[in-house]
């Protein structure tokens, strides 16, 4: 999805309220693992073995009407913060937290503890499992409360951003589909075209992760939170099959079904992002030509220089003096002795391309670490021989076979590249703009929220 921005570089939670039609069946008594699952719309919360249940009052339904039933309905808050009251009393510590406390609201649905600990937990334990010994673990260990705290709130960041689009797309159904029979049964429809969706891209996702470089995997893992994870867990713990894979999640607290369930949430908030996007933008060729002098500095072109080097280290030698004869004797045998210049590098040089006859191939002035070096590459004479040079490391003798001026990319040349980078300029713009419209009309709040945010007539939230 080239319109969407790259996510914050952290796995995502799961989602606390979705539609009926993207949870498990809301059913009380025992779940796998043991934990007890409470009816929710969004399909339950697991809690731990042994749990009485639900705070007093009970869970919150996942999408609940405004009114008093929404306030009979609420779950309480993360201890010692309150949806909608001034001077929030800081971020709670993650680690006194139960599953039900609530860390976000978006519009009339939640996010709990729950649905961001699990993820939280996997990253973590993963990161222990890494530790190459115990001095490390230890190190690690004792950085956990901070590296908790960091993840729940970048999750929960992660799960408002995919909430309030997904909100966007159930607001859009009931728009288009009045009837509430026809609703659900478009649901059920959605909810097939997802399970099947997840399961083709989780397997695509697989394969590009076996292949995938270091620089790769965190480009994907920006792009989508949900997917390259789960690849990235099934390929480090040898997982092959959607079974498997649940048992590890449901060891973290979660489940595949709650990942299913958060995939189609994003990609339904997705589909309403571009439908609000102007993919082809209109772009005129003034605009072009502005772009291009404005950013003059990305298309200039260095100076270039393919060059030879013999080498001698002091650090080779008694002395200096003694350096010194040798390079003298290295340049002698190639200027007066007639020798090749290959040769004498391989035979006799002292430095890390000598076994390639001290050919350097091109390189872009400034690029080397001697300075000297550098300014004798893009000086003197292509084809001759330079005058010894010293630098820290010793003396050296180098010969261009060949140099190219600086110059610019030319407008023509850079048309093509330009246009590129407008039209996502344009798909950002809209982006941005259109997400800037969902929280003007969504009451939003995390429990990060700074007093200031919380300081809103009748104690709404919004940002």
């Amino acid at each position: 999805d080239p319109y969407l921005p790259p996510q914050p570089q952290a796995p995502l939670g799961l989602p606390g309220a979705v539609p009926a039609a993207y949870g498990a069946p809301a059913t009380a008594g025992p779940a796998a693992g043991g934990a007890l699952r409470y009816p929710l719309a969004s399909g339950g919360v697991a809690l731990p073995p042994g749990s009485a249940g639900p705070p007093p009052g009970g869970l919150a339904p996942a999408a609940v009407s405004g009114g008093a039933a929404a306030a009979a309905a609420m779950p309480r808050p993360a201890a010692g913060v309150s949806p909608g009251a001034n001077g929030a009393a800081g971020p709670p510590n993650p680690a006194a937290l139960a599953p039900w406390d609530i860390v976000a609201q978006v519009g009339d649905k939640y996010i709990f503890y729950g649905d961001v600990a699990p993820t939280v937990n996997q990253v973590l334990a993963d990161v222990l499992t890494k530790a190459k010994s115990d001095e490390e673990r230890r190190q690690i260990e004792q950085q956990l409360d901070a590296a908790r705290l960091a993840m729940t709130r970048s999750l929960v960041r992660q799960l408002v951003d995919i909430k309030l689009k997904y909100l966007a797309f159930e607001r859009e159904l009931e728009k288009n589909i009045a009837e509430r029979a026809k609703r659900e049964e478009a649901r059920r429809k959605i909810d097939q075209d997802i399970r099947e969706k997840f399961e083709k891209d989780l397997q695509e996702t697989r394969t590009k992760i076996a292949q995938a470089t270091p620089e790769e995997l965190q480009e994907m893992s920006q792009r989508d939170p949900i997917l390259p994870r789960l690849a990235i867990l099934m390929r480090d713990r040898q997982l092959e099959s959607p079974g498997e894979l649940d048992a590890v999640l449901r060891s973290f607290g979660s489940s595949l079904e709650r990942q299913v369930r958060l995939f189609g949430e994003d990609r339904l908030g997705r589909q309403m992002v571009g439908k609000n996007i102007t993919f082809n933008p209109e772009i005129t060729h003034q605009e072009m030509l502005d772009y291009y002098y404005e950013h003059a500095a990305d298309y200039a072109v260095p100076a270039k220089a393919r060059f030879e080097l013999l080498s001698v280290k002091f650090t080779n030698h008694p002395d200096r003096r003694a350096a010194l004869q040798k390079i003298a004797a290295m340049g002698d045998a190639v200027y007066l002795g007639g020798k090749k210049f290959d040769a004498v590098a391989r035979e006799q040089s002292e430095e890390p391309h000598a076994k390639d006859g001290g050919d350097y191939g091109w390189i872009a002035q400034g690029s080397l670490a001697s300075e000297p070096i550098d300014r004798a590459v893009f000086s003197i004479e292509v084809g001759k021989l330079s005058q010894i040079i010293e630098d820290e490391t010793g003396y050296h003798i180098v010969r261009v076979i060949e140099r190219r001026p600086a110059g610019q990319v030319s407008f023509l040349e850079a048309q093509e590249e330009i246009k590129k980078a407008i039209t996502q300029q344009k798909r950002m713009a809209d982006y941005k703009k259109y997400v800037e419209s969902l929280y003007a009309r969504t009451e939003v709040w995390t429990v990060f929220d700074s007093p200031a945010v919380a300081q809103q007539t009748g104690g709404t939230l919004q940002r």
